[in-house]
């Protein structure tokens, strides 16, 4: 008898910052016979009831769930929950990262302003393709536009203590709102890989 169970509770498609839609996650995960998937985009909630049947028709289960960017004042640390069996409604989840993405793309926007200011010509149209701005969209753009390769711009400008992202820093969610928001909408908070954190 075959006891093995598949599972992938942390995925991301490209409406955060993987490389996969989400049809084509499902599709992986059919060819793969896994049985139970979710998808947990950066502060985003990208399944839908769509996906949900399209996933039950080639008999994977799909979970809907979240990643939330947080901070833990404690230790200082950036941190990543996942939330897993809320209700189909989250308000309290929604205002938190509702709130967040539209301070991480002010800060985005920031760095653009900076770039162009060292010379770059940088068009938010040519950036803005999804909502948040991540900084992968700003160095995709500039790649495009010739300055460089993807690895080596992103690295130069937008990672490191030297780089425009510690001019314009993000202020992530405390840990414990995003908890008590989690739960509030019925949900499970689950630590994201944590042996990262070695705490």
């Amino acid at each position: 008898m075959n006891t093995s169970f598949k599972i992938d509770l942390h995925l991301h498609s490209n409406q955060s910052d993987g490389s996969s839609t989400p049809i084509e996650i499902i599709d992986q995960a059919a060819s793969k016979q896994m049985q139970v998937i979710s998808i947990t985009d950066h502060d985003t909630f990208t399944v839908t009831q769509e996906l949900i049947d399209y996933a039950k028709s080639l008999n994977v289960e799909l979970i809907e769930g979240i990643e939330m960017s947080c901070m833990d004042e404690t230790t200082g640390r950036k941190v990543h929950l996942l939330a897993y069996g809320f209700s189909s409604h989250h308000p309290h989840i929604d205002q938190l990262i509702n709130t967040f993405k539209e301070h991480v793309t002010q800060k985005r926007l920031e760095i653009i302003d900076d770039l162009n200011a060292l010379g770059f010509n940088i068009t938010k149209e040519e950036v803005f393709t999804r909502f948040p701005l991540y900084k992968q969209d700003i160095a995709l753009a500039m790649e495009k536009k010739g300055y460089g390769d993807f690895a080596t711009l992103f690295s130069t400008y937008l990672r490191g203590s030297q780089s425009l992202e510690k001019k314009h820093p993000v202020s992530f969610t405390l840990v414990e709102k995003a908890i008590e928001a989690i739960h509030l909408d019925g949900g499970i908070a689950v630590l994201a890989h944590p042996r990262t954190y070695n705490t």
